[in-house]
């Protein structure tokens, strides 16, 4: 309590296999909840997908990593051949609740795939010289039909945002849920050599 977001996780950090107490406070429960927990390295897959009702393509991406945008392309094209048998994808759902950004360029990425042209994303600083427009790639294999929801809530931050946006904007999909998190930062990797980069 009274800690920030990185001091807290730095608390929580510790030896793989070690465990930790939580006492956590939820909104409608008295006093605290606890919660015994091993600490462990989890590698999580950013894109889960499956088939709703036969027809309907879920997708829930949990962050924006290297080619998290080709990803969700591959997943999507999987979906429709599964459902190809069922009469094809009447829908799509792309869920970016809890989803606190990444990298620009993926964000730009996925949009691309469900919009024809236009801006995805313009960033202007207070020097009106220095503006950065991002446009829609159009040599990704796009949907610019089926339609789209985008799900966001409170933590769905960054390049889920533009995301958001973006279909919004180009009234390509319904954005449903709770207000986004308002964050305008996003991440950008300038590469060194083959292995190497600096996040910025």
């Amino acid at each position: 309590l009274g800690l920030t977001l990185d001091e807290s996780i730095d608390k929580m950090k510790g030896k793989e296999g070690s465990v930790i107490h939580l006492g956590i406070v939820r909104d409608g429960v008295k006093g605290l909840k606890h919660f015994e927990l091993k600490r462990k390295i989890i590698k999580i897959s950013p894109v889960k997908k499956f088939l709703v009702r036969d027809n309907y393509a879920f997708l829930r991406l949990t962050q924006f990593t290297r080619g998290s945008g080709k990803d969700i392309g591959k997943a999507l094209k999987n979906l429709k051949t599964r459902a190809k048998k069922k009469g094809g994808i009447k829908g799509i759902v792309l869920d970016l609740r809890s989803n606190p950004g990444g990298l620009l360029d993926e964000a730009v990425k996925l949009s691309s795939i469900f919009l024809k042209d236009g801006i995805v994303v313009s960033t202007e600083s207070r020097d009106p010289n220095n503006k950065n427009i991002h446009y829609v790639i159009k040599s990704m294999k796009k949907d610019l039909e089926t339609p789209l929801v985008v799900l966001v809530n409170g933590a769905s931050a960054s390049a889920s945002e533009i995301v958001a946006g973006a279909i919004q904007d180009h009234g390509r999909g319904i954005i449903m849920g709770s207000q986004s998190f308002g964050k305008g930062s996003v991440q950008t990797v300038a590469q060194i050599d083959k292995n190497n980069g600096v996040k910025l």
